[in-house]
C-alpha cells in the first residue's frame, strides 16, 4: 500500500509552511534522513521484538515515509531517479507495514500532527514571526515531555484525533 494522494498534498502542504525546511531541504539531505530514519526503525523492529513499544515502530514507519513523499516531491521536480539505498530503506518500512498491519495512510497523519505540536505552525499562523514561532514550539514541546510524551499521550487518545 502506498501513501493516498491526500496525505502525499497534506506533506506538501506543511512543508510549504516551514521556511526552514524549505531552505535546507535536498535531495542528499532527505536521503541522508530516510537512511537514519531507516536504521532507526530497525532498532525498533528489533526491540518490538523482545518486547518493545509497537507505538516506536510504527512512528519509525512514519518519519520514513513522511521523508520519502517529500523526497519525491523534489525528485520529480528535479528530474532525478530514486537512489537505491532510498528505495530499500522505503521498501523496507513498507515490508514492516505489511507484516504488522500498521496502516501507511494512518502512520503518516501522526506525524503530521505531531508536527503540528513540534513545530511552528500554530505561532506562525497566528501573529509570531517565524523565528518567535520556532523558539516558542520548541520551548513547549521540551516542556511537555517532548516525543516520548507524546507517544504515550497519543497511545491512549490516538483514535480520538
Amino acid at each position: 500500500m502506498i501513501p493516498s494522494s491526500e496525505i502525499l498534498k497534506q506533506v506538501r502542504k506543511q512543508n510549504e509552511a516551514r521556511k526552514l525546511w524549505r531552505e535546507h531541504d535536498s535531495l542528499p539531505s532527505l536521503g541522508e534522513a530516510i537512511f537514519e530514519e531507516g536504521l532507526e526503525l530497525a532498532e525498533a523492529v528489533g526491540l518490538a521484538e523482545i518486547g518493545g513499544g509497537a507505538f516506536e515502530v510504527a512512528s519509525e514507519v512514519g518519519d520514513v515515509l513522511y521523508l520519502y513523499a517529500k523526497y519525491t516531491h523534489y525528485a520529480k521536480i528535479a528530474n532525478v531517479a530514486i537512489p537505491d539505498v532510498v528505495a530499500q530503506t522505503v521498501e523496507y518500512a513498507m515490508d514492516v507495514c505489511n507484516r504488522t498491519g500498521i496502516n501507511v495512510d494512518d502512520v503518516i497523519k501522526l506525524k503530521l500532527f505531531r508536527n503540528s505540536f513540534k513545530y511552528n505552525d500554530y505561532a506562525t499562523n497566528n501573529g509570531y514571526t517565524y523565528e518567535e514561532g520556532t523558539r516558542l514550539c520548541r520551548d513547549f514541546w521540551q516542556t511537555m515531555g517532548g516525543d516520548e510524551a507524546f507517544s504515550r499521550a497519543y497511545e491512549i487518545y490516538g483514535e480520538e484525533l
